[in-house]
């Protein structure tokens, strides 16, 4: 956050739960303009989050009360264990065949789109600093490297 010149900029840097529009009215608004958190975006407008979320709402009969990433990317992470496991013949505790599998994964096609990960395991998807103002307005601005 400091090296990134936002310390001065922002009262709050939080995690997920902590940026919702939930949380935003059940704390009357105290969470918009000054509170922040960096993460990836998922567009409800994409088919696939669009009917998971209609799904999960017909199910608990309500929306999730978080962003579709972490909605979205939770979804896709236990497809993609289910598709490992599968791979190695059903066995969930080889793991070095379940390392190798997951590993390789790229251009995989999940709900929250094209999913690939780096050498080091990490996903490759663009961050956002995502917020609300004081009005109540969601913003999803995007980091450059």
């Amino acid at each position: 956050v400091k090296e990134l010149g936002m310390k001065e900029r922002f009262s709050y840097f939080t995690d997920f739960t902590a940026i919702s529009s939930r949380v935003f009215t059940e704390t009357g608004g105290a969470i918009g303009g000054n509170t922040r958190n960096m993460s990836p975006y998922v567009s409800s407008d994409s088919a696939r989050v669009a009917k998971l979320l209609a799904n999960y709402k017909v199910k608990f009969g309500h929306e999730p009360g978080t962003t579709n990433f972490w909605v979205s990317s939770s979804y896709d992470r236990l497809a993609m264990v289910k598709e490992a496991i599968e791979n190695c013949k059903g066995n969930e505790r080889d793991t070095d065949c379940l390392v190798a599998y997951l590993s390789g994964l790229h251009n995989w096609q999940g709900v929250m789109g094209t999913i690939s990960f780096d050498e080091f395991g990490d996903i490759q998807t663009p961050i956002y600093l995502h917020y609300f103002d004081k009005q109540g307005t969601e913003h999803w601005e995007p980091l450059q490297d």
